[in-house]
C-alpha cells in the first residue's frame, strides 16, 4: 500500500497542482517531470517521464496521503488537487498532515496508523539474507497468508521482527491455540489463527536498519549503530587533565577526572571516571564508576563498578550493580566479559 501510495503521489503532484487551478487537462498534459527511483531517496536515480492522468483508477484503491504541513499556499493547493483527483478517480483516501517539516516522527507514525487502518493485525517484517534462521511471513499482495518458523526451504525472505499491532480479535485467537512444544503460547500461532479465520493480517516492511539482538555480539552491533547517531553534549564535569575525542555525551552530575574518552561514547548521569580510558563505542549507564580501568566496545548497565582492572575490557556486556575488581600485578591480556546483574568478580 505504501509503495503504491508513494508512486501515485510522485506522479500525481503535477495533476494536483493543475486541479487546484482552473486550467483544463488538455492544456497541461502530457506533463514532463523528473522521476526518482526509488522514490524520495536522496541517492536515487533521476529520469525524465511524461505524466498523463488516468481517466479512471484501475481499481478502487484505498490509499493514505501524508503531507508535512498545510501552512502555505503550495501545500494547500496540493491538498486540494489530490483530494479532487481522488474523487474523480473513485479512490478512497485518508489524508493527514504532520504540522511541520521537523515533525518527521509524527508523520511516520501517521503513515503507520494509516496503513493499519482496516486491518485486524499488522506484522512488522524485514527482508533478510538468511530467512531459514527466522520465522518468516508469506505475503500475497497486501496480506500475509502464512507464517513459517525457520523453514528449511523458505518461499519468502521476509522475517518477523517482533513488532505487532492487533485489534480485539487477537484475544479469541489466543483462546483457540494450544501450547507449543516449549509449553508456551506462541504469538505466531495466534497470528496464524487470525489468518486461518479469514481475518485481515497485513505486512509492514521495515526498510531501515534492523538487527535481531538475540546474542551478545548483536547487542554490541546495535550499540555501535546507536552511538554513531549521537550528538555531542557535556552536562557533567570534566577536569583539565582529561581529554575528550570524537562524539561524547556526558550526563548530568557525572565526573571525569584525569581520564581519556574516545568517542562515540555515552556516559550516564552521576557516573564517575577516574584515571580511566573509555571508548570507542562504549555505553555507560547511570552511576557507573570506572576507576583505573580501560574499556572499549562494551555496554555497562547502571550502578556497576570497574576498579583497578589493568587488563583492557572489550566486547563486553556488563549488567546492573556488577562489581569488577582487579590487581595491579595482572597480565595485560584483553578481557571479554558477559556478566549478569549483581555479579561480583575479583580478577587475579
Amino acid at each position: 500500500m505504501l509503495k503504491q501510495t508513494m508512486r501515485w503521489l510522485s506522479a500525481g503532484f503535477a495533476a494536483a497542482l493543475l486541479l487546484a487551478g482552473s486550467a483544463r487537462a488538455a492544456e497541461w498534459f502530457p506533463y514532463k517531470a523528473e522521476a526518482v527511483n526509488p522514490p524520495f531517496a536522496a541517492d536515487g536515480k533521476a529520469s525524465m517521464v511524461e505524466y498523463v492522468p488516468l481517466a479512471k483508477a484501475s481499481k478502487k484503491w484505498d490509499i493514505c496521503v501524508s503531507f508535512p504541513h498545510m501552512k502555505d499556499a503550495y501545500w494547500l493547493g496540493v491538498d486540494y488537487g489530490v483530494v479532487e483527483e481522488a474523487k474523480r478517480q473513485g479512490v478512497k483516501m485518508q489524508l493527514v498532515e504532520a504540522g511541520g517539516y521537523t515533525n518527521l516522527n509524527k508523520q511516520i507514525s501517521q503513515i503507520e496508523d494509516c496503513v493499519a487502518r482496516g486491518a485486524n493485525a499488522v506484522v512488522m517484517l524485514k527482508a533478510v539474507d538468511d530467512p531459514s534462521a527466522f520465522g518468516i511471513a508469506e505475503v500475497d499482495g497486501e496480506r500475509i497468508v502464512r507464517l513459517v518458523e525457520k523453514p528449511k526451504h523458505p518461499t519468502s525472505n521476509l522475517a518477523i521482527v517482533g513488532g505487532y499491532v492487533f485489534d480485539h480479535n487477537i484475544f479469541e485467537s489466543t483462546r483457540r491455540i494450544k501450547p507449543s512444544w516449549r509449553n508456551e503460547f506462541e504469538i505466531t500461532d495466534a497470528i496464524q489463527n487470525l489468518i486461518d479465520r479469514g481475518l485481515n493480517v497485513v505486512p509492514y516492511v521495515v526498510h531501515g536498519w534492523w538487527k535481531d539482538t538475540g546474542k551478545p555480539g548483536d547487542i554490541l552491533d546495535a550499540n555501535r549503530v546507536l552511538l554513531d547517531m549521537l550528538t555531542p553534549a557535556v552536562r557533567g564535569k570534566v577536569d583539565a587533565e582529561s581529554r575528550l575525542d570524537g562524539t561524547v555525551v556526558i550526563g548530568e552530575g557525572a565526573e571525569v577526572i584525569n581520564s581519556t574518552i574516545r568517542g562515540p561514547v555515552i556516559i550516564g548521569s552521576e557516573a564517575r571516571l577516574v584515571d580511566a580510558q573509555v571508548g570507542p563505542y562504549v555505553s555507560l549507564g547511570d552511576r557507573v564508576h570506572v576507576i583505573d580501568a580501560r574499556i572499549e566496545n562494551s555496554v555497562v548497565m547502571d550502578d556497576s563498578l570497574l576498579e583497578h582492572v589493568p587488563q583492557p575490557i572489550a566486547g563486553s556486556l556488563i549488567g546492573r550493580q556488577v562489581k569488577i575488581t582487579g590487581s595491579a600485578a595482572a597480565a595485560p591480556a584483553t578481557l571479554r566479559l558477559l556478566l549478569g546483574d549483581f555479579c561480583e568478580t575479583e580478577l587475579p
